[in-house]
């Protein structure tokens, strides 16, 4: 029971900048819905493009003008305006940042200036450890991302990582930061998911939500569809989502016509994540066939955990840790596959040719999901947190 932090309410502050987010549903989760109904103010600071303003008690948003389209411009910008709306709408008494390393160089002058007392950066990717052949400017970036991070992490209090697997990554190559390692496995809001279609009533085969970067291998999914209709029966899959690179995106429709599967595949793109999280419930199995190689073994298992909520069943490889754990503790053991077309056809066919099976599996990963990653289980973690360093 949480005594010290009772007696005033915090002030909490939550910086957001992405311009089209992909991953702040943790944020939202557990800061904005969970932790805001303690006695606890979250203020969200970023772009009005990215953050939706919502009447919840005790959440406020202030909102900050974008800069330049040139990445080096921008950083300075970013720095300039985030740091003066924090300045303004100051004291507070947690700084909230997600990955970008120039919040490390902010949140270190704002705790000279007192501005802050503690702060937390979460890392929820570690694209920059990642080697690149891609073009110069992107290969100064991930360096420039490494020696900021390397001078700057020493001044945060507590740096979140997404899972044990990015946590034995750090612990290898930079132990000098290993006190501020905890981590924080990724959860879901469990209250999108309250009202689902029952398992024999989805409309949907088979569905992919998430990026199509060439990385993840989705043209393997795709073949693994053509395999199926080709050996079992009919069968389609649903994709959502897009790369960054829209090379990627373009290579992957172009595989999907030239094995003859451009009527077994549709792609939709990026859509509205209400319109995403009503495909998720009408879908019988959710996709999360992932490569175990480099740093995909250290992803975030969110979408994993989403299918779950929904009642999905989910075909899931093996060799990513936190995607074996979750999946493991929700089915039992023996339902992880290889990342094989062969494999990924064989997993759709024995979970659609088995409806009494797949029914069980579906209210199991349910209730897997709702017990023990709901992000009000989160945010009672993080108070602990800011409770033993606010003492």
């Amino acid at each position: 029971m949480i005594n010290s932090l009772d007696k005033k309410q915090l002030k909490v502050a939550v910086l957001l900048d992405k311009d089209i987010p992909t991953d702040h549903s943790f944020v939202q989760g557990t800061l904005e819905n969970s932790l805001s109904k303690r006695n606890c103010h979250i203020t969200f600071i970023g772009y009005k493009s990215n953050i939706e303003s919502s009447k919840k008690d005790n959440v406020s948003f202030i909102y900050v003008q974008k800069g330049s389209a040139n990445f080096f411009i921008n950083k300075f910008h970013k720095l300039i305006t985030f740091t003066k709306k924090v300045k303004e709408s100051g004291p507070y008494d947690v700084l909230y940042t997600r990955n970008d390393p120039v919040y490390l160089i902010l949140a270190w002058y704002l705790k000279t200036k007192n501005i802050i007392r503690l702060h937390f950066h979460q890392i929820s990717h570690l694209h920059a450890f990642a080697s690149s052949k891609k073009n110069m400017i992107y290969k100064i970036k991930t360096v420039g991302d490494l020696i900021l991070r390397k001078k700057f992490l020493k001044y945060a209090d507590r740096a979140l990582l997404i899972s044990d697997e990015m946590k034995v990554f750090l612990d290898q190559k930079w132990p000098a930061f290993s006190d501020k390692y905890i981590v924080f496995p990724m959860g879901i809001e469990v209250s999108e998911f309250e009202d689902i279609i029952p398992y024999n009533q989805k409309q949907l085969d088979v569905t992919y939500i998430g990026t199509l970067a060439k990385s993840r291998r989705v043209d393997i999914i795709i073949d693994a569809v053509k395999l199926y209709n080709d050996t079992y029966g009919p069968l389609k899959l649903h994709i959502w989502g897009q790369s960054h690179d829209k090379q990627d995106d373009i290579d992957l429709k172009a595989h999907t016509k030239k094995i003859g599967a451009e009527n077994l595949v549709t792609f939709y793109g990026k859509v509205a994540r209400k319109e995403v999280i009503e495909n998720i419930k009408n879908t019988k199995i959710g996709m999360a066939a992932i490569p175990n190689t480099g740093l995909l073994k250290q992803i975030s298992p969110t979408k994993l955990m989403e299918y779950l909520a929904a009642g999905c069943c989910v075909v899931a490889t093996k060799g990513i840790r936190d995607q074996e754990d979750i999946v493991n503790e929700a089915y039992g053991n023996g339902h992880l596959i290889d990342f094989t077309a062969e494999d990924i056809a064989k997993a759709v066919h024995s979970i659609l040719s088995d409806p009494a099976n797949a029914d069980a599996l579906s209210q199991k990963g349910r209730e897997y999901i709702f017990k023990k990653r709901s992000y009000t289980e989160m945010a009672s973690r993080i108070w602990s947190e800011f409770d033993v360093l606010l003492k």
